[in-house]
């Protein structure tokens, strides 16, 4: 029988909880590189690294909120096993508030084994575990008189929150005063029908490019975007990889490059794009340079292999952001409704 149990450490930020929380999935990624596609069965293939990361969705952005200097905590799931332990670690290394992640008897912690090729591509090989277990309960406890934000990391890979669940916290933490945002994880079972009740109460919403397709069934960025902002969603970011970003506010877009660097693994790049974006829009940033420094934590997770541990400091990250700015095209407007 599954028991629960909270982390009962304190929060380390003012009040009653941290400003920001990150709810979602937190994973043991076992990441190999190079791998050279496809395995040959039976035999033995020599790699240059097999290494043991800290990643996930919600673990991930708020590790890249952390370098930015906001006061965050992550909410998640873990197993009472040597998987779940090493996370816990991470997160207290990191300045993570802990107050929020839930530790399971009996279910294994989430982890992965993420095949990396030479150009970058990952595959991967997942066990839900815990993840499959975080529910609004769990994330409800969270809701603080001092939360900000409520940013749901990795949804369609959560499978007790997907959905009405997922909707309904979006709606009350938006209704207390905070602001809301969500990413999602590819679905390969299409369920994108479970992403469509949480779009009207998004402050902000991070997809891919075939996330945004999927999600919208429209055939290109900006009309993914159009038919997201009709939906309620007041920010879109779609995500294109090197092609860098789409930025929108529902009246204005901008395209933002992708920071210049070598591409060796995308594990968590999503991730912590949203998470230069929320810390971009929290410090009151303009969109543009907010999605610049997104961009910028975008490249720092692409030139890593595995989820990135760490992160120039704060002045560095915005320097940066602000060089990047200076690439951004004039905005232009969005197409019209009902495009």
């Amino acid at each position: 029988m599954m028991s629960p149990s909270r982390c009962p450490e304190p929060t380390d930020g003012p009040g009653d909880g941290p400003r920001v929380v990150c709810a979602g999935i937190a994973v043991a990624d076992v990441v190999v590189h190079p791998v050279r596609q496809p395995l040959p069965l039976g035999q033995v293939q020599l790699v240059e690294g097999i290494e043991l990361h800290a990643g996930g969705c919600a673990l991930t952005t708020a590790t890249g909120l952390r370098a930015l200097g906001a006061d965050v905590g992550m909410t998640a799931a873990v197993g009472q096993d040597s998987f779940g332990q090493f996370l816990l670690q991470v997160a207290l290394n990191r300045g993570i508030d802990r107050g929020g992640i839930t530790r399971l008897e009996h279910v294994p912690t989430s982890s992965s084994v993420v095949a990396v090729d030479d150009h970058g591509e990952r595959t991967f090989l997942h066990l839900p575990g815990c993840s499959d277990h975080l529910d609004e309960t769990h994330v409800r406890a969270s809701l603080t008189p001092d939360l900000e934000w409520l940013h749901l990391a990795g949804l369609l890979v959560t499978a007790r929150l997907d959905g009405p669940p997922a909707a309904a916290l979006l709606r009350d933490a938006k209704q207390a005063g905070a602001r809301v945002s969500a990413d999602v994880v590819w679905d390969a079972r299409g369920r994108w029908d479970l992403v469509h009740p949480c779009l009207e109460y998004l402050d902000v919403f991070s997809p891919s490019e075939d996330e945004a397709l999927a999600i919208s069934g429209r055939a290109s960025v900006p009309e993914a975007a159009r038919w997201l902002h009709d939906q309620g969603v007041e920010v879109v970011a779609i995500t294109r990889g090197g092609d860098g970003a789409h930025v929108s506010d529902g009246r204005d877009a901008w395209d933002i490059p992708a920071a210049a660097v070598e591409v060796r693994d995308g594990t968590g790049a999503g991730d912590c794009f949203a998470a230069g974006l929320i810390g971009g829009l929290l410090d009151g940033f303009e969109l543009p340079r907010a999605a610049a420094l997104a961009s910028v934590l975008g490249g720092i997770a692409v030139s890593s292999v595995g989820a990135p541990t760490a992160f120039p400091d704060r002045p560095a990250l915005l320097a940066a952001a602000d060089e990047l700015l200076d690439e951004v095209s004039p905005s232009r407007p969005l197409l019209p409704e009902d495009h």
